[in-house]
């Protein structure tokens, strides 16, 4: 049974919503059938542009972004799945008719929709009209999407996350994602540590394909957030607690929208840290009282630093709480200090949890030797309940496993391996495990994958059992190296390659 948070709708909020999000379809689907007949200046097209504006700007202002995909037979607006109803079926077989001939899965309006005048929904729809009746309705349209003429909206092709379905595109789309979020998260903080306001909208949009990638499978995008950059600890620390994150919301049953919320909270968690000399964070020794306490008033300057970022007020509202959370530990005797008694919302204690497991399993510069990732968990465990939500951490631990993606093990063949994946069929304690074979010069290169769980069949034994286990950082490993071979030749990301 998935877990629901804290303040969850009422059955009255969540009929309004549905409601709304089928208006949003019936007028999307009349905007396009209008513009078939009907001149930019008609009456009835303007009529319908300002009604499909309208029923917009709520989800909007709420959350930055509004989706409407097809999936499986299915129509999904904001991510949840559009009910069957009598009164939209003609309309939900005629966007999925549309959105099969034209070779997407559907449309990611942004918030510029709300600036854009009448006559630009109505070119939109005329240019989608357009693309229907060229021999090629996918070309056609991705050229008129490049062109640029439509900023408030984006195409969503399947390419972008389905590919060949062979595991290398969705790894290379992962990849290529995880760079964008990095490269994001560092310009919001640079430009607002120079005083200068910074939009969502790249974050977001980022975080939109880490969510798809994320409910089609988790495993690839787990082992993304083993990647460690020493020098970059504040940002790479940033995208990874985003990725854990929102991998455990989706393990509890989040909605995708619910799930870029979580992505964004955790992205712009530590954003405060900006405010903090770097002499201290980069110190090697022991914290004085007086440095431990400026470090402290991170989580409260994430919270002003979010404040002023470019983006609506309702959106800006719902990200302040869990940033200033997640150190407040579960029995609330963290930082900073609090007064109240009521336990920390939902998305503070996953980010909590996220942002431990991701310190503690990263080298820093006052302990040099990661901790990991099994006995990362092991330390987390002791302090259920404590610093942490009991029934949460189970979910966590459940869902990277008892030896998680990226853990290095010393097997009693004398080899040396990755784990590559986690064993959801068997034996959680026997992974999939990728083989690392000595390069000749200090370094490893890749082996085959194995399966931990494999027997011999001539004993009925296990070909190979784990010894021990460590951080790949002993043995001056980057996991994603292995994990993730740089398969498109324009992937260039400093702490994937470096």
């Amino acid at each position: 049974m998935p877990l629901q948070p804290d303040n969850s709708t009422n059955d009255e909020e969540i009929r309004k919503k549905r409601l709304l999000g089928e208006s949003i379809l019936v007028l999307f689907n009349k905007l396009l059938h209008t513009a078939k007949i009907h001149e930019e200046t008609n009456a009835l097209c303007v009529s319908v542009c300002r009604q499909f504006k309208k029923e917009a700007e709520p989800l909007l202002r709420e959350y930055g972004e509004l989706s409407i995909e097809a999936k499986h037979s299915r129509l999904f607006i904001q991510g949840e799945k559009l009910l069957h109803r009598p009164e939209t079926s003609a309309v939900t077989f005629s966007l999925l008719e549309l959105f099969e001939t034209l070779g997407v899965y559907g449309f990611s309006i942004n918030t510029k929709l709300l600036a854009a005048e009448e006559k630009e929904l109505y070119r939109f729809a005329h240019a989608v009209n357009e693309a229907l009746s060229a021999s090629d309705p996918k070309k056609e349209l991705l050229t008129v999407m490049e062109a640029g003429r439509f900023s408030w909206i984006q195409t969503l092709f399947e390419t972008q996350l389905e590919g060949e379905n062979d595991g290398k595109s969705n790894k290379n789309e992962a990849i290529r994602v995880y760079s964008y979020a990095y490269n994001s998260i560092i310009e919001v903080g640079k430009q607002l540590a120079e005083e200068r306001s910074f939009g969502t909208r790249k974050a977001m949009r980022s975080l939109q394909s880490l969510v798809d990638i994320i409910r089609e499978d988790v495993s690839i995008v787990l082992g993304l957030s083993t990647i460690k950059d020493f020098d970059d600890y504040t940002y790479t620390h940033s995208v990874n607690v985003s990725i854990l994150a929102m991998s455990l919301g989706n393990a509890i049953g989040l909605s995708r929208v619910s799930l870029m919320l979580l992505g964004m909270c955790a992205l712009f968690h530590d954003l405060g840290k900006i405010d903090v000399n770097v002499d201290i964070l980069n110190k090697p020794g022991k914290l004085t009282e007086t440095e431990f306490k400026h470090i402290q008033k991170h989580s409260l300057n994430s919270v002003r630093r979010i404040i002023h970022l470019d983006a609506f007020r309702d959106l800006i509202s719902r990200l302040i709480l869990p940033p200033f959370e997640h150190h407040l530990k579960y029995d609330l005797s963290g930082y900073p200090s609090v007064k109240w008694s009521r336990p920390i919302s939902l998305f503070g204690r996953i980010i909590a949890i996220c942002d431990v497991y991701d310190a503690l399993t990263a080298p820093r510069v006052y302990r040099p030797v990661a901790i990991s990732p099994d006995r990362a968990l092991g330390i987390m465990m002791e302090n259920s309940g404590k610093d942490f939500d009991p029934t949460l951490l189970k979910w966590f631990v459940n869902m990277v496993g008892v030896y998680p993606v990226g853990t290095l093990l010393k097997i009693d063949t004398g080899e040396i391996a990755l784990v590559a994946k986690g064993n959801s069929q068997g034996d959680a304690r026997r992974p999939c495990a990728l083989l690392l074979k000595p390069d000749g010069s200090g370094g490893f290169v890749s082996g085959k994958t194995v399966e931990l769980q494999d027997k011999d069949p001539s004993t009925g034994k296990f070909m190979r059992n784990i010894v021990s286990s460590h951080h790949a950082a002993e043995l001056g490993i980057q996991p994603a190296q292995y994990l993730y071979p740089r398969i498109a030749p324009d992937t260039s990301f400093i702490p994937l390659i470096s």
